[in-house]
């Protein structure tokens, strides 16, 4: 991956995002049998590897995930820039409609990025955000198994 491309998420990032319910399909995956925790490997073509018997970890960008935890899961998180001493200083912040509320600095904006992504991850696995599509898929999986 170049530095012009967007950063993905790290094996750690995509370990904890399948457990959240990520399953959209990326091009990048992590492979957990073969190189577990290496470099992430280009497809070439879409593909949810979080729903494959092929033990591969989906790895999109942090954008992508961070996409996906406001259009799946209603949950979003802001960075801002501000400028101390002539320096750019990015904070990521997470507000939800619960009230739970951190702020912290980053000296890079992917930085800022990543950390708000993690903070994301927790606030979803701590919670249990599930939504109407989680919600349906578990009905679904009762019903499949009666």
């Amino acid at each position: 991956m170049n530095e012009k491309q967007l950063p993905l998420v790290t094996y750690e990032q995509a370990q904890r995002l399948k457990k959240a319910g990520f399953d959209w399909p990326t091009w990048w995956y992590y492979s957990e049998f073969y190189t577990p925790g290496r470099n992430p490997t280009h497809l070439g073509y879409d593909y949810c590897h979080n729903k494959s018997d092929f033990g591969g970890l989906s790895a999109p960008t942090v954008a992508l995930a961070l996409k996906w935890m406001r259009d799946e899961k209603g949950v979003i998180g802001n960075i801002f820039c501000r400028y101390e001493k002539r320096n750019e200083v990015y904070n990521n912040e997470v507000f939800v409609g619960d009230g739970w509320n951190e702020s912290e600095d980053f000296n890079t904006y992917e930085a800022a990025e990543s950390a708000l992504l993690d903070k994301l991850i927790e606030f979803i696995l701590q919670k249990d955000v599930r939504t109407e599509h989680d919600l349906e898929e578990l009905e679904q999986a009762h019903i499949d198994n009666d």
